[in-house]
């Protein structure tokens, strides 16, 4: 009786450490991803206030002729861009060699918030198809409904971008010329962009990081060095060949707003 007694013990004690054992993986599996959550958030403040203390910039694109669509290289697929407002609508075009362009919006559904001290952020997924566009691709899209742009708060985030294939350049409307001035981003920082019209062949802007400086200490980094406040670019567009001398007509477009 005595050794069922202690065989009844042993048995307790097992089943209590076992017990004990699968608790404090639980609790260690619940405190990872809690350490997972906060490291992740910190990470989206620190990004939040980086864009906050980074030195404003702007950039204004000129052409002649004039009246052609601006357009931003925000990144390649998959990628994401850097921060932008939320409070208005943004108009995205997805391109790759070999497969047909889709013009996209990002609406007020598309914004996802985790806080209210957090970047927002918008996911989007585009698949392309392969082969040509069966009607040539205006090169400034329609104007959208007004009913797009509703809902939409102020604040800023950051759009992620996937398509299939990958590789894909999304480009962001951001004016046109001569009257579009693309504020609201960061002095100091490589930025690309194309200029488009109808009869006309694209031309296309490059602007490094350090055409930004604005004279001081040249071996100062570039972070803590003095910047322009707005760079200014002119192109001449060339007529296509392949539109048979048609440029277009097009007048004075709706106003565009700047990220």
């Amino acid at each position: 009786l005595t050794g069922l007694v202690w065989l009844l013990v042993i048995l307790a004690a097992g089943a209590a450490l076992v017990w004990v054992i699968m608790d404090l993986r639980t609790k260690s599996a619940d405190q990872e991803r809690r350490n997972r959550a906060a490291a992740e958030a910190s990470r989206k403040k620190t990004e939040q206030l980086e864009a906050e203390l980074a030195d404003p910039g702007a950039i204004r694109i000129t052409s002649s002729p004039d009246y052609a669509a601006v357009w931003l290289l925000l990144a390649r697929t998959p990628g994401t861009s850097f921060a932008l407002p939320t409070g208005q609508l943004h108009e995205l075009r997805v391109e790759l060699d070999g497969h047909q362009p889709v013009d996209l919006q990002v609406t007020a559904k598309e914004w996802v918030r985790q806080g209210p001290d957090t970047l927002a952020e918008a996911n989007l997924t585009v698949a392309l198809q392969p082969g040509a566009p069966a009607t040539p691709v205006k090169a400034m899209p329609d104007a959208p409904p007004p009913e797009l742009a509703r809902g939409l708060i102020a604040g800023r985030g950051v759009i992620h971008v996937e398509s299939t294939p990958p590789g894909a350049a999304v480009w962001l409307l951001v004016g046109q010329t001569n009257e579009m001035k693309l504020e609201g981003i960061e002095a100091g920082r490589d930025y690309d962009l194309r200029v488009t019209k109808d009869g006309y062949l694209p031309s296309y802007v490059h602007i490094s990081a350090e055409e930004w400086r604005s004279g001081g200490d040249p071996n100062l980094p570039l972070a803590a060095a003095p910047k322009h406040g707005m760079i200014e670019r002119s192109v001449e567009l060339l007529p296509d060949p392949a539109a048979k001398g048609e440029a277009a007509k097009g007048g004075r477009r709706r106003a565009k707003g700047s990220p």
